[in-house]
């Protein structure tokens, strides 16, 4: 999550071509390349293809990355790779081994973020000066799923998880892991997060994944309370 929140915040805060595809790639015989639907957040235009390759992820590597304008940079994320442009920050492909073929992800994000002109209300727990970026919100109909991302011009990420980690545990949220800068996960009653804090091109950059139940849903406390 980390490096997808970097790429991320490349894109909110300085901006990707507008208007910019996906080539079509030219893969081995017997491979599939599927687009999934288009999607907006905040005015910033999500593209994202799946990728089934047949062949080995040394194969087709660098053929990937060549078939990019101006080519990809690989850089290894444990077995598999991430190859972005850095030309254009919103775009990466990532691909992981599923011997003996190989699995993608394209995604690209273009347009700048818009719509936020409206202060929103931000957690108790974030520090002064913190700028909300995007935000994106999912129902199951069991659990809502919050995913939000924020920027801080002028702390450093190590200084922003200081004070965030700080503001957490004063307001009732109990860690539940290690509390690191990188990645971390905490649980408030019956809802749970993620953050993950990194450097952004001016000061530092957050993302935080809240879950909880739908108060509806009989497996919650409220509802449970309601009865």
């Amino acid at each position: 999550m980390p490096f997808c929140l970097a790429a991320m915040l490349a894109v909110l805060q300085a901006g990707a071509a507008a208007g910019r595809e996906m080539p079509l790639l030219s893969l081995p015989q017997g491979s599939v390349q599927q687009d999934l639907p288009e999607s907006a957040m905040n005015g910033v235009r999500l593209q994202v293809r799946v990728l089934d390759i047949a062949g080995p992820i040394h194969e087709v590597l660098d053929d990937i990355a060549l078939q990019f304008d101006p080519p990809l940079q690989a850089l290894q994320h444990g077995e598999g790779w991430i190859l972005v442009d850095t030309a254009a920050p919103g775009r990466m492909v990532m691909l992981s081994p599923r011997s003996p073929r190989t699995f993608g992800v394209v995604s690209s994000l273009s347009g700048t973020a818009a719509g936020m002109s409206r202060r929103p209300d931000l957690p108790s727990w974030l520090p002064a000066g913190t700028v909300q970026r995007m935000t994106l919100e999912s129902d199951d109909g069991r659990r809502i799923s919050t995913q939000r991302v924020f920027t801080h011009p002028s702390l450093s990420s190590g200084q922003l998880a200081r004070q965030v980690f700080a503001r957490l545990a004063g307001t009732g949220w109990i860690s539940t892991g290690r509390t690191q800068a990188a990645s971390s996960t905490w649980v408030h009653d019956s809802t749970e997060m993620s953050l993950s804090i990194v450097p952004a091109a001016q000061g530092s950059g957050l993302m935080s994944v809240m879950t909880s139940p739908v108060a509806s849903w009989p497996g919650s406390r409220e509802h449970v309370r309601k009865r």
